[in-house]
């Protein structure tokens, strides 16, 4: 069987490059939690079968169920938040 890694659906390598672009590439799937209840998941790691990337720095999240923009708005402000604390503070003169 012949194996695919999944990506952006454009032409030649724009679907890699288009990639650097954004702040955040997911796969979308459905998936069941643990009770059995089916949830629509969004992986913002890679994965074996296909690409994905985040840019929330200090963040390890691998997933985010029940995604929605406002939910992705939210994670960027908390790592936004991560990094203004752990960036150090230059000090002057």
């Amino acid at each position: 069987m012949k194996q695919f890694h999944r990506q952006p659906a454009l032409p030649g390598k724009l679907g890699i490059e288009i990639q650097g672009f954004l702040d955040i590439v997911g796969y979308l799937t459905v998936a069941n939690d643990n009770e059995g209840n089916t949830i629509r998941r969004l992986y913002i790691q890679p994965g074996a079968l296909y690409q994905a990337k985040h840019r929330f720095a200090g963040m390890n999240i691998k997933s985010i169920d029940a995604p929605s923009m406002q939910r992705l708005v939210d994670l960027s402000d908390q790592a936004a938040q991560v990094a203004v604390v752990t960036t150090p503070v230059e000090k002057k003169g």
